[in-house]
């Protein structure tokens, strides 16, 4: 049965059979995969955006409103800006 053990820094470490303990915490593991998401977010969604104006993707008689390709990509510059600013931090949890 895994047991959480108290190392002597003070934060707690799950140590059990998948091998958690050398990963960090859960918690600790919920926050990068969240980070990694925030990162990937820029990429995927521009992506999208791009292949929204592809006529081969979409088709002849669809167009994407202007509205929802400029709220896109404010959307992705700030999502953008966040990523880059919260490196630094998901370093520090390694």
């Amino acid at each position: 049965m895994p047991t959480a053990s108290t190392p002597a820094t003070g934060t707690a470490r799950w140590s059990g059979p998948s091998g958690w303990g050398t990963c960090g915490s859960p918690s600790q593991l919920l926050i990068i995969a969240g980070a990694l998401n925030g990162l990937i977010l820029p990429i995927s969604l521009g992506v999208m955006l791009v292949a929204g104006f592809r006529e081969n993707i979409v088709g002849e008689k669809y167009r994407h409103p202007v509205w929802m390709v400029a709220a896109g990509i404010v959307v992705v510059c700030l999502s953008f800006v966040s990523g880059i600013k919260a490196v630094p931090g998901i370093l520090q949890l390694f």
